[in-house]
């Protein structure tokens, strides 16, 4: 059987549209079959020719295809190369896998359409705690002296960076469980690895209320240290701490084997300063210098208008985000964040019910008040303003690390009549004793009258040009 790439009209070796074929016998008999390789872990900017540069080195190429989008045409990270001779597809295959192509560590096997492969369940397993400097073929060296690997990879974000975590698919189970009792445990880069069986999804226990979500955990932390502080409450499953990539931040997932002790960890540990005594004395102490600088309120200073739209844009990109601090109720970076893990339809749903609900709150006339006091939340807002109309939202802005109100918030009302009345009202109104008085004003949104952003001019091209 030929290729499933075989006489597909496709982008070829030198970016050109191409048939892959393969050359008759000498008897003029039919065309052998190619053998392919399914190469991944690609950049997105590889293209073919970038391919035939490393592949043609080991045999004479059939055809390259970098599979891609159907609508935007962007790459989907992989491709397939086929050979004429499975010679040199298995002499390609050994020598550039796990090797570097435009900055990330390739991944190559056999076509599994291509060549039949038994895989067993049994032989996968699962490392975890894994540095961010262990690659895919740092992996493959490691775990390749218990046995044939048939697949290798570590787990990365879009920009290529490691999620501490990977796999190994072995030949045999002998393999994979020699593997487990040897490694897990043991220092791999510096840090101290688990090593245990692959469970797919599909078979593990549908329980989410014994999985727990961690957010907030020390950066210096390990998975050994938050199993400690999880098990007085049960016994655990397993437990799993990673890195975002971007920000630096550390979460984890603590499993139970019993719901009951879950609750227990999430209603104990939920909230928990996790700072130390020298810590807390640090922070205690900066608090006070701080407070002894005078520093000007953040609406004080404003005075002119680029300002006040700076402000604007500020406070709006506070309200879009404040859904999910809401839920959170602004726990400060040193304490402990714990809830139930949700499974990935559950988080659909909650991001739909969110939408829906930002939506419906979103309606109505909004109003921005300045120069609010820093003991400000949400309900003392609401106290505020709720004598002059129907409020369909409140927020008071909280600074994150702090918890303090950063000296602004907004009120949205269902009509223009209460929000007008609510303006009459408060505006420079000395609502809070030693508290410069309220600045409250009508938000104008983008391309809004008045001087909001994009209210100002008459439009594009109706001004008077030069000569």
């Amino acid at each position: 059987a030929r290729s499933r790439w075989a006489g597909r009209r496709t982008f070829g070796t030198a970016g050109c549209p191409s048939h892959a074929m393969a050359p008759p016998d000498k008897e003029g008999g039919s065309s052998a079959p190619l053998a392919t390789l399914y190469v991944g872990d690609l950049h997105p900017d590889v293209i073919e020719q970038h391919l035939q540069e490393k592949f043609s080195s080991f045999g004479l190429v059939a055809m390259i295809h970098v599979c891609r989008d159907s609508v935007t045409r962007k790459s989907l990270g992989y491709a397939f190369v086929n050979y004429y001779s499975h010679k040199d597809a298995e002499q390609a295959l050994e020598k550039l896998n796990y090797t570097d192509i435009r900055g990330r560590c390739c991944r190559i096997m056999w076509n599994k359409k291509e060549k039949q492969v038994f895989v067993d369940p049994a032989a996968n397993i699962f490392i975890k705690n894994l540095d961010v400097a262990v690659d895919s073929r740092a992996l493959y060296d490691t775990f390749n002296i218990f046995g044939n690997i048939m697949s290798c990879k570590v787990a990365c974000d879009r920009e290529g960076v490691s999620r501490g975590y990977g796999f190994v698919q072995y030949e045999s189970a002998d393999a994979a469980k020699q593997a487990i009792e040897r490694v897990n445990g043991m220092l791999i880069g510096g840090r101290k690895v688990f090593v245990g069986p692959f469970i797919k999804r599909d078979g593990q226990e549908k329980t989410t209320e014994i999985s727990l979500y961690v957010r907030n955990i020390p950066s210096g932390w390990e998975d050994a240290q938050v199993t400690e502080l999880f098990t007085p409450f049960g016994e655990l499953k397993s437990s799993l701490v990673m890195s975002d990539a971007r920000s630096g931040k550390r979460f984890g997932f603590v499993n139970f084997k019993d719901q009951e002790a879950a609750d227990k960890a999430l209603e104990a540990l939920h909230g928990k300063d996790l700072r130390t005594d020298e810590e807390k004395a640090d922070m205690e102490e900066e608090e006070r210098k701080n407070k002894e600088e005078n520093v000007k309120e953040p609406y004080d200073a404003i005075a002119d208008e680029a300002s006040k739209e700076a402000a604007v844009a500020a406070a709006d990109k506070a309200e879009k985000e404040g859904e999910d601090a809401k839920e959170d109720k602004r726990l400060p970076p040193f304490c402990l964040s714990v809830s139930h893990a949700k499974s990935r339809d559950e988080r659909k749903q909650d991001t739909q019910k969110k939408h829906d609900t930002r939506e419906k709150n979103w309606e109505g006339i909004k109003l921005y008040v300045r120069n609010l006091p820093k003991d400000s939340t949400d309900d003392s807002l609401r106290a505020l303003f709720t004598e002059f109309g129907t409020i369909t939202d409140v927020k008071a802005v909280l600074e994150r690390d702090s918890g303090e109100c950063m000296g602004y918030g907004f009120v949205r009302y269902n009509s223009m009549q209460e929000a007008t009345e609510a303006v009459t009202a408060m505006h420079l109104k000395e609502a809070f004793p030693g508290q410069s008085p309220l600045n409250v004003g009508l938000a104008a949104g983008k391309g809004g009258e008045g001087k909001g952003k994009g209210g100002k001019g008459e439009g594009k091209g109706k001004g008077k040009g030069k000569g």
